[in-house]
């Protein structure tokens, strides 16, 4: 009785301990999906604001390229926290140099790429529900 109740135990437990890893891969995959929505959507206020700021360097967009640079500062990555703090200080500078900001942007679309391909699992070009 004991040996045909074993293999069933043993099938039982193994069924909780797969559902349960299952579980925690589902729940960790699923927070790494929205934090890289969040991201992406982040670095896309950043850069559609450089935009802006190219057509009309009015105080309004510095404030508002700042200000999206600032919330994007809180989920990303630190490499790209460096590249936006430094391209803050390049925005409030009192002799800005638009040449100087366009490289350090340019280096932020790159760490963004990076960010994103850690979070999100796709390589550039591919389609993000």
């Amino acid at each position: 009785m004991l040996e045909s109740i074993a293999p069933e135990f043993i099938g039982g437990i193994m069924a909780i301990v797969c559902a349960v890893i299952g579980a925690k891969i589902a729940t960790r995959s699923e927070r790494n999906l929205k934090r890289g929505i969040s991201l992406r959507d982040a670095y896309a206020d950043v850069l559609s604001r450089y935009y802006y700021f190219l057509l009309d360097d009015s105080d309004k967009n510095v404030l508002e390229i700042t200000a999206a640079t600032e919330r994007a500062m809180l989920i990303c990555s630190p490499q790209s926290e460096q590249v936006m703090k430094e391209i803050i200080e390049l925005l409030s500078a009192d002799q800005r140099n638009d040449q100087e900001i366009g490289l350090k942007i340019q280096e932020l679309r790159k760490h963004a790429q990076n960010d994103l391909e850690h979070y999100l699992g796709k390589k550039r070009g591919t389609k993000v529900k």
